[in-house]
């Protein structure tokens, strides 16, 4: 249901025209690709919105294009951006009865980075932090969950929890 009008939009935007709804342009390497294309073309784009919502230690304004390149042939970014999806999928198909916090916030990162993805529509940005602040839920949803589903006592956790925050605390100051 949560992802109908999603999919209204893209049907919506298919009728009326990409140049009426568009903000103003393809995002620059990826015009001209088809949704394999574009869909390959993100993966190693993926490893920076993952940098960003687990670790955003240097943030920019805006990564299109000096900052981030695409590049449709293999390299290794493209292997590393396989592995990292995959080890994500594998863990929330693995543990989907343990941790189901897991797959909920996986699954919700993907529904809500979508529309920028860049896959099924070409936006005009590659990587944009603005655009990763539903996602980020998601992610901090299945890091939540892992850590509830510990099995250490109440007090490690918290001081693990605490050792994190002051950690994260002291590179942001």
């Amino acid at each position: 249901v949560a992802a109908l009008p999603i999919a209204g939009y893209y049907v919506i935007h298919a009728w009326v025209g990409a140049g009426i709804l568009s903000a103003g342009g393809t995002a620059s390497g990826l015009e001209r690709l088809g949704v394999a294309q574009r869909a390959w073309a993100m993966l190693p784009m993926s490893l920076e919105w993952w940098r960003l919502l687990v670790f955003p230690a240097h943030l920019s304004a805006d990564y299109s294009p000096g900052d981030v390149v695409v590049s449709t042939g293999l390299t290794p970014a493209h292997v590393v951006g396989a592995l990292v999806w995959g080890a994500a999928a594998w863990a929330a198909w693995r543990w989907r009865r343990a941790v189901p916090g897991i797959a909920i916030g996986l699954v919700w990162m993907i529904v809500t980075v979508s529309p920028v993805a860049n896959i099924v529509v070409p936006t005009e940005l590659l990587v944009a932090e603005r655009t990763l602040y539903l996602p980020s839920f998601g992610i901090a949803f299945a890091l939540a969950s892992v850590g509830m589903a510990l099995s250490w006592p109440a007090r490690r956790r918290i001081a693990l929890l605490a050792v994190i925050l002051t950690a994260g605390a002291a590179r942001s100051i």
